[in-house]
């Protein structure tokens, strides 16, 4: 009976239900927010607009000035990734290459670990990666370590960046974020 009890009480707590960012006036998820190059001097420009069912993050992005990317962001909170094994994300864009973004520190100099998708398409994609694919970032440059453990247990902010080093007007639609 006791080895019931263990199975039972293993499969209930290996059962992690997913964390979701669901976009749009109709579902839960709108206190994310932009943050811009502008924190730092440069001069792109962007705006999250909620829709019913998603959100359209869009703007411009400017090289100049040291310029060069546009991100939205959820509120600092308390993340453990560690139980999960893959992340989705429902989108359509413009074809530009985005990343999704796990920040662990409250400093910008700080490692930071990115995920690149994009799209081609303007029509809805769904795309899944495994977590461990998530690579370590510094200052914008890929140090050639991923995503750890210790790490996932720590996640402070999941956001949104388009970093792609090019001008030029962008959009991206997001439906929801979804951690497996």
């Amino acid at each position: 009976m006791n080895n019931f009890v263990n199975i039972v009480l293993l499969f209930m707590l290996s059962n992690t239900p997913p964390l979701l960012f669901d976009f749009g006036s109709k579902k839960m998820e709108t206190n994310w927010y932009v943050v811009n190059d502008d924190v730092m001097g440069g001069l792109s420009t962007s705006s999250m607009i909620e829709s019913t069912n998603s959100i359209v993050f869009k703007g411009t992005i400017s090289l100049k000035n040291n310029g060069g990317f546009a991100s939205i962001r959820s509120p600092r909170k308390s993340y453990d990734l560690s139980a999960f094994k893959t992340i989705s994300l429902r989108f359509k864009s413009t074809g530009r290459e985005f990343g999704i973004v796990l920040e662990r520190y409250n400093r910008f100099y700080r490692p930071t670990h990115q995920l690149v998708f994009s799209s081609d398409s303007n029509e809805w994609v769904t795309a899944t990666f495994p977590i461990k694919t998530f690579k370590e970032r510094v200052l914008g440059k890929e140090t050639g370590n991923f995503i750890d453990i210790e790490t996932l247990k720590k996640i402070e902010r999941i956001g949104i960046i388009l970093f792609d080093e090019k001008e030029g007007a962008f959009s991206l639609e997001v439906d929801y974020i979804r951690f497996d």
